[in-house]
């Protein structure tokens, strides 16, 4: 009877996925034939994420056309390996943060 590994599962912020040195690694490890850890995001993480890059990219004088297309690129590359935890419906415990919103993650796929 065979069973099956259980992989860590780290979250990851856009501290890590804006450096693309960093995005690119971390995505090369969670994919195959590495698959050594279970990346985990949620809504909030990638609109930060877009909203930073985009923020860099047109800084950097590039066209819509272009942030548009390297967006995307990215977060294609992103999906396939990464776990979507999303934050909604945690309104019940907000009364708990200081701030007002709780992140509460649950476990599922991707939307």
């Amino acid at each position: 009877m065979a069973t099956s590994l259980v992989l860590p599962r780290a979250v990851l912020d856009t501290s890590v996925l804006v450096p693309r040195w960093s995005r690119l690694v971390l995505m090369r490890l969670a994919a195959d034939p590495y698959r050594l850890y279970q990346p985990v995001w949620s809504e909030w993480i990638a609109t930060e994420t877009w909203r930073v890059l985009t923020t860099i990219l047109i800084r950097g004088g590039l066209e819509d056309e272009t942030i548009s297309r390297r967006a995307n690129a990215m977060f294609d590359y992103f999906l396939p390996v990464m776990d979507f935890a999303s934050v909604t419906g945690a309104q019940s415990i907000a009364a708990e943060s200081p701030l007002g919103v709780r992140m509460t993650p649950v476990s599922g796929r991707r939307p």
